[in-house]
């Protein structure tokens, strides 16, 4: 079981000194959900420095694990407590030092089961909680989720089996592009639909977003007259690659050179490797189907529902892509009643939760500490009010890990269940320029979204600015006895004309407002 406890960063570049909260502390022990802390706060409080400091800092230290004399290249002091089974952990450099390239040292300490009053023991007393950074239990994973095109996660090409797990939609450190994101999605479909437990967590995921259980990808094969039809041999292989405009009848010109000559270069002496995929491409050839609405133009279509074999030689298939041999034609959801259309013309918010889930469920692993960057982007209010229940039950399993989401939604607040959920809340000082962050004690689950817009993210009111102007100007009136009578009638007629609930209470300032001008 893993838990993030406590944070603290000592000058960082952007949140300066900050202490940070993630767990209530009577919480901790809870088994039964995956423990979930939604951050919320002002757009400038930080809240995806804060992420990204948090997951650069496991990595960091992860590396520093295997060797210690790597520099550390954090320009911030920081402390970060967790709780990993019945052990709690503390990796800090306070405002010690630490080797670096100017000279200067910052020194590492890892402490195991500090007690509460460690700071007044004496420097003896202290050693006996001191461990080696190799006896630090971290989490198994780190996964960092964000469907945004910007977002400040760092960037890597991460393997399954890898510490940390970028799940973003860059396919670089600057750049994004939807059919890079959509490739990568296929990888994590294809790593983890192996077993049969994923192919349950993606039904459910499918039942969330209201669609059947079927999800496909399509290929189609380019140059058909040399790789169709069980026609790709290895001497069709080199000429292509070799003598483009021979092998392809003058159809290629010669100046026009193939878009995967980069990719053979690698692997031409590879003959062995060229033979599987030669086979792979026949295989693909001969289970092509017409594709749906043409009667011509044929795909090669898998079911990850249905089939077993293909997810193996999905490296290849990756290959064949980079060879520029195979085209992937896309990514397939089915609505009930409809016929299955390609995630690239689903709805942004339908696009948004399935890969950002299907990433996630293909890379986690129990005691992993995860960070979703605003979740909500694109989401109906009625998936975001559903958000967090939905999200504990599809990862059920993995009740040992902490999820952690950083959110400006108001509907995911009031969806945190108690006794597995925390509050963080995030507030400019603008006197001090200083970030404070508050782990609110309110038990927010079933509220109402303008109780939490007021309770918790400090919205005067949910009223639209006019709406509350005229409101006042009512009230203001009534109060100093005004004799503004044409003007107050026009704001009553105009209220009057949007037909609020009896239970509203602008129903009552209508009445009251009403009651003055008939009387006067």
């Amino acid at each position: 079981m893993f838990k993030l406890l406590k944070v603290q960063f000592d000058n960082h570049p952007v949140l300066r000194d900050l202490k940070l909260d993630f767990v209530n502390y009577e919480e901790v022990e809870n088994k039964q959900f995956p423990y979930t802390t939604v951050m919320i706060g002002p757009n400038g409080t930080g809240k995806s420095h804060i992420l990204k400091a948090i997951a650069d800092t496991f990595v960091y230290f992860k590396d520093f694990q295997l060797d210690e004399s790597l520099f550390w290249t954090n320009s911030f002091g920081f402390s970060i407590e967790f709780k990993f089974y019945k052990d709690t952990y503390e990796i800090r450099t306070g405002r010690f030092k630490i080797f670096n390239k100017k000279g200067e040292h910052r020194k590492v300490e890892c402490l195991k089961n500090k007690p509460k009053n460690f700071e007044s023991l004496s420097p003896e007393e202290k050693d006996f909680f001191v461990v080696l950074s190799r006896e630090v239990e971290l989490p198994m994973r780190v996964l960092v989720s964000s469907v945004m095109l910007t977002d400040r996660f760092t960037f890597r090409d991460s393997t399954p089996d890898d510490f940390y797990q970028y799940l973003g939609v860059r396919r670089n450190r600057s750049t994004s592009s939807t059919q890079t994101f959509e490739r990568k999605t296929i990888r994590y479909l294809f790593d983890a639909t192996k077993t049969n437990e994923f192919k349950i967590n993606l039904a459910e995921i499918l039942d969330f977003m209201g669609l059947e259980e079927q999800l496909t990808v399509s290929y189609s094969i380019k140059y058909k007259d040399l790789f169709e039809k069980q026609t790709a041999k290895l001497e069709n292989f080199h000429q292509f690659f070799t003598e483009w405009w021979i092998a392809t009848n003058g159809k290629r010109k010669r100046e026009n050179k193939p878009w995967g000559l980069w990719y053979y270069e690698k692997i031409k002496e590879d003959e062995e490797k060229i033979l599987r995929l030669l086979k792979l491409l026949n295989d693909i050839s001969d289970g092509l189907v017409l594709k749906q609405d043409s009667k011509r133009s044929r795909e090669f279509i898998i079911d990850v529902f249905k089939e077993e074999q293909i997810f193996e030689s999905y490296s290849l298939i990756e290959e064949l892509i980079f060879l520029d041999l195979l085209r992937l034609e896309g990514i397939r959801i089915k609505k009930k009643d409809t016929k299955a259309y390609g995630v690239e013309n689903s709805s942004s918010g339908e696009y948004h939760l399935l890969i950002s889930l299907l990433g996630i469920f293909s890379r986690i692993q129990p005691d992993s500490l995860i960070f979703i960057d605003e979740p909500e982007i694109s989401l109906h209010p009625n998936w975001q009010m559903r958000y967090i229940h939905e999200l504990k039950r599809m990862f059920y399993k993995y009740s040992t890990c902490h999820f952690i989401l950083a959110s400006h939604s108001h509907f995911i607040v009031s969806d945190l269940e108690n006794t597995s959920s925390s509050v963080l809340a995030l507030r400019n000082n603008e006197n001090a320029g200083q970030i404070s962050a508050n782990l609110l004690t309110a038990q927010t689950y079933g509220w109402s979204a303008e109780e939490v817009l007021y309770s918790i993210f400090d919205v005067k009111t949910t009223r639209n600015k006019y709406l509350e102007e005229d409101l006042r100007f009512l009230l203001h009136n009534i109060a100093i006895k005004s004799t503004e009578y044409a003007e107050m009638q026009r704001i009553v007629e105009k209220l009057k004309s949007l037909k609020f609930s009896a239970s509203d209470p602008i129903t009552l300032i209508i009445a009251k407002a009403e009651e003055y001008l008939t009387n006067d």
